[in-house]
């Protein structure tokens, strides 16, 4: 933390021993339009294994290039990744998506990312 850099306490083997690594981590994204979509392609060079879940499905020649798994819901993906980005937009349909119930879905320990406006 930025107190423990002033005090003088600052030790990167510290920093290293609690970094949170990617590699072959399980990384999903609610809604894959135009920001989702540029977040799965700036993820592919940290070698996770790349999903999502979309009312639009993507053209299989994109899913194969980005090596993506496609669920036909959020449930589904929920149950397998580490990390979950949320990039819709707001309206009915995704208003309130993630509630306390859908949060249990979720891995132990996954991380949730809500990017959406």
């Amino acid at each position: 933390s930025h107190m423990r850099f002033v005090e003088g306490g600052w030790d990167i083997a510290d920093c290293v021993s609690q970094a949170y690594d990617l590699e072959g981590m399980h990384v999903g994204t609610v809604a894959a339009g135009r920001i989702g979509l540029a977040v799965l392609r700036r993820l592919k060079p940290f070698e996770v294994h790349l999903h999502y879940t979309d009312p639009h499905r993507l053209p299989r020649e994109l899913e194969k290039d980005l090596n993506l798994t496609f669920h036909e819901d959020v449930d589904s993906m929920l149950q397998v990744c580490d990390v979950v980005t949320i990039n819709c937009p707001l309206h009915v349909g995704s208003e309130h998506m993630f509630n306390r119930e859908r949060i249990k879905k979720m891995k132990r320990g996954a991380y949730l990312i809500n990017t959406a406006r």
